[in-house]
């Protein structure tokens, strides 16, 4: 098989000639987001490393292949945040992590998040009241707080 990029090191997949006319396919993607990257690293006056490829499983993947797109994908998270907000990128990278992992507690139940954004939509206060009864028997008072902290505060009583 003769090297093309993106198949280079660390990529565990050998590919067969119809996946290679997918992979074409899926240039387009890559291209896009390696020039909205460098268009922002650009502004931020940063550096980024473009992506060769797209991930096709996490799955499949090697711990490698994961570690990588985990690190492109925690660079161009920041690169964003550095975009909207000069002077304070990083403070606002970490408060993005800090709501995700204070609300990370609903993931183990799928339906939480579609009922937190009912909650959210309620048009009245009666409604608010019915739909997060239907979930807050599931957390402490102070885990309910952390979830409805990024748009409401919820009162002790």
């Amino acid at each position: 098989m003769e090297w093309t990029p993106g198949l280079g090191a660390g990529h565990d997949d050998v590919k067969s000639e119809s996946e290679n006319d997918s992979q074409e396919n899926e240039s387009l993607p890559v291209s896009v987001f390696n020039l909205s990257m460098a268009n922002l690293a650009e502004v931020a006056g940063k550096n980024i490393e473009p992506l060769e490829y797209q991930l096709e499983s996490w799955e499949e993947s090697s711990d490698f292949i994961k570690q990588t797109f985990s690190r492109k994908a925690k660079q161009a998270c920041q690169l964003v945040c550095e975009a909207m907000a000069p002077r304070d990128g990083q403070k606002l990278f970490k408060a993005v992590q800090q709501q995700r992992d204070e609300f990370e507690g609903t993931a183990s139940d799928p339906g939480i998040e579609e009922l937190v954004s009912a909650y959210r939509k309620a048009p009245s206060k009666k409604l608010k009241t019915q739909t997060l009864s239907i979930y807050a028997n599931k957390f402490t008072v102070s885990e309910l707080k952390a979830i409805h902290h990024p748009f409401e505060t919820l009162s002790d009583g």
